[in-house]
């Protein structure tokens, strides 16, 4: 890819997009514009509506003479030092009336069908008991929550009330005081009366925004990038140059690329100004609260919304490839609007918090995370890294699928015959491998799909951890190894290829065994040596301990299939196997195994890890590139964990090697030393392999280092 055609075609596209009085108005005058008009025009409107309405008369209902008489008393000594104490005065005494038998049943029928009456109060207790102070009043108000003024109503019946008790409380005080006049009983008698002082703080429209702003900023961002995509896909296509750009000697990735960016950028920029104008105009007519970000949690927001307007520019060109009008774009957008609104939704729902499954869900994650950011004061950063790389995972399959379609001869010259080549297997041509579209959609989606599965297993098998940890591992055959496999074969991709199944040459096989068994003590060592510096947390040490426990409480044949092979066969087919075949055909070596050891880490799910899982899966994929066959790189992935299992149960090998127990820190000097040797000795049998005389005669054609040819057009 050349950057500089990149950067020709993004400049070229952005600077007809901005021209665009189209664009202008909705990324500039309508975040500019409107929010503040709406909220200066409809805010003070809303607030003096409020006032009106607290500041107007209100009725309250009782059943007879008997108890309007009670509550005229209880009014009258609330508002005794009130120039409102009058009867007639406003606003703060209530009109009281009588219920009627005659027009209603009672007096919450006339509560809830008078227009008129906005509370019923009913009285119950000795009144000669309550006025005497030996007894509390029980009084039990009715309102209509349907009625904003009924609702206004009762509070102002409950502040009556609230005074009510105060004078009360203070007469009974000075009573007793004067009776047995005391300084100290004055202080006990106080904590007596008023045990408790409780002070409440409103939700001003400050705090309001803060809640709601990620789903402003979620809803913003997909919609300001749905007219650059229906423009510079649909628009292309409606005013004739589609042809003419396809045709031109540019690559389709780099035409993409630059479309992408496009899009990408726009919607960014639409964002970043929706947010700010309603940040701003709230501000305007709440300047006693003033919202404060720090500028850590500004810096991660605004990192958060990169990956999120890529997946959502992605899955809109994609989206969009398929119209062959303006007008046909708008109704396929619709679906994609929707789908990142309801997981928008979802996150801002009061209670959901950024643990578990939350942290890998497409949008919803990122909902939640910009919430915590400006709401709490820390966010753990493991969290911001699990959502930020999810997303970016997502947003990576999402931007494959809509280059692999943009470029297909089926899409860009549409008709509602050859969009059946894109789905039905007999359309599909024979290929040797996936392209990157359809392996980094395939782990896209398996990615959230795993996380689901461990938490289901693990909710349902509460009761026995090992049965959970059997469960989950026998789960990865039908979650991770067996999807890929039958994705190959539908898509009549090429299984001997694709996963390399063969045996390869001699140097692969004693390098994975040498690398099996070195590897797992490196990474012990590395583990201790990373804890001098970012030391894992204890509530996901016990985590890890109880997951422990619960391999060591299955017998070793059991805890060897379940922590060593089937782990092993699954990952490997998926992401050596699967994900390293795409990867290779748009990536050179180095690139592709490198994306595969961090989308292999990244399934793992523990940041604190992260870099040694990394390391680990880049290992392996070395293993796998070359000695060209995926069975050694199962050999030194089930070794390393094996021998984490043989060792934990055996007292004598631990023993020999001085070892106390594995993960209490650093290893002997004896261990690690040579096992550092064991892994720079695999790396050179390695290294050697592919250069072999014998591997280069047997390895198929096509199949060197650099990039296979282009696989032609096959399913998404």
């Amino acid at each position: 890819m050349r950057f500089s055609r990149v950067n020709a075609i993004f400049r070229k596209e952005l600077v007809g997009i901005l021209r665009d009085r189209r664009t202008l108005i909705g990324v500039v005058v309508i975040p500019v514009v409107l929010y503040p008009a709406l909220i200066l025009t409809f805010g003070p409107a809303h607030i003096g509506q409020t006032e009106a309405i607290r500041q107007a008369s209100y009725v309250v209902v009782v059943p007879n003479a008997q108890q309007g008489a009670w509550l005229e008393d209880v009014i009258a000594e609330a508002l005794s030092d009130s120039e409102s104490s009058a009867p007639g005065a406003r606003p703060d005494r209530p009109r009281v009336l009588q219920f009627d038998p005659k027009q209603y049943s009672d007096v919450n029928e006339a509560v809830r069908s008078s227009q008129e009456i906005h509370v019923a109060a009913v009285f119950s207790g000795d009144p000669k008991a309550w006025r005497a102070g030996l007894a509390p009043i029980e009084v039990k108000l009715t309102y209509d929550s349907r009625d904003l003024r009924s609702v206004e109503a009762v509070r102002r019946t409950e502040n009556l009330f609230a005074r009510y008790a105060v004078r009360r409380q203070a007469k009974m005080r000075e009573k007793l005081v004067a009776e047995l006049p005391a300084p100290q009983l004055d202080r006990r008698l106080a904590t007596l009366l008023e045990p408790v002082r409780v002070a409440s703080e409103s939700i001003t429209i400050a705090s309001v925004f803060l809640q709601v702003m990620p789903v402003i900023l979620v809803l913003m961002t997909v919609t300001g990038a749905v007219y650059p995509a229906i423009d510079l896909t649909a628009g292309e296509r409606e005013r004739g140059t589609l042809e003419t750009l396809m045709v031109s000697p540019v690559p389709t990735l780099e035409v993409v690329t630059g479309k992408f960016l496009v899009v990408t950028c726009v919607g960014l920029i639409t964002a970043l100004l929706n947010v700010a104008s309603v940040g701003a105009s709230v501000r305007l007519i709440q300047v006693d609260e003033p919202i404060s970000l720090p500028i850590g949690h500004l810096m991660i927001t605004l990192a958060a919304i990169v990956p999120l307007s890529m997946l959502f520019s992605a899955a809109l060109i994609a989206a969009c490839s398929f119209a062959r009008s303006f007008k046909e774009a708008q109704n396929y957008v619709m679906p994609i609007v929707t789908a990142a609104l309801v997981p928008a939704i979802m996150g801002a729902l009061p209670g959901v918090r950024l643990t578990g499954v939350t942290r890998v869900v497409p949008v919803e994650n990122i909902v939640v995370l910009v919430r915590e950011l400006v709401t709490r004061d820390t966010v753990p950063w493991t969290d911001v890294l699990t959502v930020l790389l999810s997303t970016g995972l997502y947003a990576g399959g999402a931007i494959a699928v809509a280059s692999r379609l943009f470029g297909n001869e089926a899409v860009t010259f549409a008709d509602a015959g050859s969009y059946r080549a894109l789905f039905r297997r007999k359309f599909f041509r024979s290929v040797r491998h996936p392209s990157a579209a359809q392996a980094l959609l395939t782990v896209a989606v398996l990615f959230p799909i795993w996380f689901h599965v461990q938490g289901i297993v693990a909710s349902a098998t509460s009761a026995g951890q090992s049965r959970s940890f059997v469960w989950t591992t026998l789960l990865m055959v039908p979650t991770l190894l067996l999807p890929a496999w039958g994705l190959a074969c539908y898509l009549k991709i090429d299984l001997r290829a694709t996963f390399s199944l063969r045996w390869g040459h001699w140097r692969g096989w004693v390098g994975a065994f040498v690398l099996g068994l070195g590897s797992w003590a490196v990474a012990i060592e590395l583990q201790a040596l990373q804890e001098t510096i970012l030391p894992i947390p204890h509530a996901i040490r016990e985590a890890l301990a109880q997951t422990d426990r619960a391999l060591s409480d299955l017998p070793l044949y059991g805890a060897l299939l379940c922590a060593g092979l089937l782990p092993a066969v699954c990952e490997e087919f998926l992401f050596r196997g699967f994900l390293l075949a795409g990867l290779r055909n748009r990536l050179g070596k180095w690139s592709a195994m490198l994306g595969v050891a961090v989308v292999f880490a990244l399934y793992h799910a523990l940041i604190y890890r992260f870099a040694i899982t990394a390391l680990l899966g880049l290992a392996l994929a070395y293993v796998c590139w070359q000695s060209r066959s995926i069975f050694p790189a199962i050999l030194a992935h089930a070794m390393h964990n094996g021998c984490v299992v043989v060792i934990s149960r055996s007292e004598a090998i631990r023993g020999f090697m001085g070892m106390d127990a594995l993960g209490l820190g650093s290893l002997p000097a004896k261990v690690w030393v040579p096992a550092c040797g064991a892994v720079l000795l695999a790396i050179v049998l390695l290294a050697g392999a592919q250069t072999d005389e014998r591997l280069l005669a047997s390895t198929e054609s096509g199949e060197a280092s650099g990039p296979d040819q282009p696989t032609g057009s096959g399913g998404v």
